[in-house]
């Protein structure tokens, strides 16, 4: 422990103290530790303020007190006789005010489908030679979805394994960087430390223009919905049931314009 008459002062006489450049994300600070003797460099790390008790020699992973950015990396302590050391104190500068990684990958995938562009049911009418018009046989269709992934990647404190349960497999309940509600999926969020304080975390949404939710189609013994069934489905949210089919929102969904406000 150090004796009572351990005095802390910030030593403004040394050239490196309280030099600070964010180019650099280095601030460094100097520390005069006196009136201990006989004392290891460890027990000067934990000397105290003999007057008033307030100020102590930053520890490991204490912020800057005039930038909270800037965390304390490296402490050395040097001996300098008589009872007298110098304390030098680094602090990097760990944050990123913008992501310093983003990406967006595009594709198609090909889905099939008994409706077309506008949700109308694909039907082919045919009439025999010589004969009557017969019920319209409904199409089997193929067509190319757009499918996307957006990728974001920051320094942040969040946790990422915490981030995960509360929001991955959530669609946006609002328009959130332009896309309509609930055409964008969280994807589990991805992250790593080495201090326990610092996350490298990645942010992945999958993209899907027709939204995350299911349509259910009545089928007929052969597979299709049945030729009566001539009800348009709606896919603009405004109507969730019709004669022959069904839409299911089975995602929760949150605003992510709140919950990603560093995302924009």
């Amino acid at each position: 422990m150090a004796a009572n008459c351990t005095l802390v002062k910030e030593d403004l006489l040394n050239p490196c103290s309280a030099s600070s450049t964010l180019s650099e994300q280095v601030t460094v600070r100097s520390f005069s530790v006196q009136g201990i003797s006989g004392a290891a460099a460890d027990q000067v790390l934990q000397a105290q303020v003999a007057d008033d008790g307030t100020r102590s020699i930053p520890v490991l992973n204490s912020s800057h007190p005039d930038n909270p950015n800037s965390y304390v990396t490296h402490v050395l302590a040097h001996p300098e006789g008589n009872g007298t050391f110098l304390v030098v104190v680094t602090y990097t500068y760990r944050s990123y005010p913008v992501p310093f990684l983003q990406s967006f990958h595009g594709g198609f995938r090909q889905v099939p489908t008994h409706y077309d562009v506008n949700g109308v049911k694909a039907t082919v009418p045919y009439t025999p030679t010589g004969g009557s018009a017969v019920k319209p046989q409904v199409a089997a269709l193929t067509r190319n979805k757009v499918t996307a992934a957006l990728c974001f990647r920051f320094l942040q404190t969040t946790n990422p394994e915490a981030a995960t349960a509360a929001y991955a497999n959530n669609t946006n309940s609002a328009v959130w960087r332009g896309y309509a509600v609930g055409t964008v999926l969280c994807l589990p969020i991805t992250g790593s430390t080495r201090d326990g304080i610092w996350f490298e975390n990645t942010y992945q949404f999958e993209i899907d223009p027709d939204t995350f939710d299911e349509y259910a189609v009545y089928e007929g013994p052969d597979g299709r919905p049945p030729a009566d069934i001539a009800t348009p489905i709606v896919t603009d949210g405004s109507a969730y049931s019709g004669n022959g089919w069904a839409r299911f929102v089975l995602n929760d969904q949150v605003d992510f314009n709140t919950v990603f406000p560093f995302i924009t």
